[in-house]
């Protein structure tokens, strides 16, 4: 009887750890998208701001030149994402980077806000 009881917490453990790791890798798979994009956003950014360090200003058509070949992955993923179309992409990055106060816009360029 001792044996039947510990075999059987034994099996309920395993499938309460195995339904916590599922609902875990559901809500992983399911925030994936918006991280990836979260991501892209902001390494284009980065590439931003690390062109406004080196000049004083930055055209729209530069921006789409400098985020064209960005790529965002995270560790434990096979899926990968890529700008497709810099056009979308630059607004979506100009409007982020405005958001969050990291540039400023001055006529037809955009300088680092101060």
């Amino acid at each position: 009887m001792d044996n039947f009881k510990f075999t059987l917490i034994g099996i309920l453990l395993f499938a309460i750890s195995t339904s916590i790791l599922y609902v875990w890798g559901l809500k992983k798979s399911m925030k994936q998208t918006a991280t990836l994009k979260e991501m892209l956003l902001t390494k284009g950014a980065n590439k931003v701001m690390a062109y406004l360090k080196k000049n004083d200003s930055i055209s729209k058509k530069e921006i789409q030149d400098l985020v064209s070949d960005i790529k965002a992955s995270e560790f434990y993923s096979k899926k990968t994402v890529v700008v497709q179309n810099e056009i979308e992409f630059t607004n979506t990055l100009i409007s982020f980077m405005l958001d969050k106060n990291l540039i400023v816009k001055e006529k037809n360029t955009y300088c680092r806000s101060k």
